[in-house]
């Protein structure tokens, strides 16, 4: 520890900045420098550096600097603002992938003019895929985020099944499945698709392996089943003992 005058400590670069936040300590001995324009003093007694601090600190400069340091964004940031703009594109993303699908649109209207209107007056939407990557890889996402929901809405209530047998457009037998169940939270009947799937045969074992399938998929097993609808009684011989069938036309 030193003194100076009058046995009174001198300042170390410590107590300077300590007392003038905008200084720092600078890389040489006996100097601090400022935050905002790099200029580096003397804290020598001799060069009084009390008032060549006091009247930087005061300059219009250093406050012009300091000012335009403020608004420019750290990396943290720019960090967070990056993140915040993936978060709201695929929020966007998905929820058009969604809307399109729950109205019945094909995807390839990504590519034409709906989405050429969204990519420009929609920031969220900016960097909206193809429609091919969105079959790829987003209408998956969707599709899984789906039935977790209906699983919830699904859970503890009892769903009947319509199920039906309608070749693709490529002649394939396709097995589509509806859910009709109670909605506690709309108090009302509800009927959702929930599965469609494809088969090599259309008989009474590929129907009940698919049935089996979507029930498990959902969480449910056919104690759950009060009702099972179809087009055809043949589809449905396996079914439980205790599953009602009525036989649509």
């Amino acid at each position: 520890m030193s003194f100076g005058i009058m046995g009174r400590r001198k300042k170390t670069s410590e107590d300077w900045i300590a007392e003038f936040p905008d200084m720092e300590i600078g890389k040489k001995a006996k100097k601090v420098v400022c935050k905002y324009c790099f200029l580096s003093l003397s804290i020598d007694p001799a060069k009084k550096p009390y008032d060549r601090i006091r009247e930087h600190v005061a300059s219009q400069r250093r406050a012009t600097l300091k000012e335009k340091a403020s608004k420019q964004p750290t990396v943290e940031d720019v960090l967070m603002r990056h993140c915040e703009q993936e978060k709201a594109s695929k929020g966007a993303i998905y929820d058009f992938v969604g809307a399109l699908c729950l109205s019945g649109l094909s995807l390839q209207h990504a590519d034409g003019e709906l989405g050429n209107f969204l990519k420009q007056y929609c920031p969220a939407a900016r960097m909206l895929p193809s429609a091919k990557q969105l079959r790829d890889k987003h209408l998956k996402e969707v599709f899984d985020k789906q039935v977790e929901v209906l699983k919830r809405k699904v859970d503890g209530a009892k769903v009947s099944i319509i199920v039906d047998e309608s070749p693709d457009i490529t002649g394939t037998p396709t097995v589509n499945t509806l859910f009709s169940y109670y909605d506690a939270e709309t108090k009302s009947k509800a009927v959702h698709f929930v599965d469609v799937s494809q088969v090599k045969t259309c008989n009474s074992v590929s129907i009940s392996k698919v049935l089996s399938s979507v029930l498990e998929r959902y969480e449910k097993s056919w104690k759950d089943v009060p009702a099972l609808a179809s087009d055809s009684a043949e589809y449905i011989k396996k079914k439980p003992s205790k599953t009602f069938v009525t036989a649509r036309t």
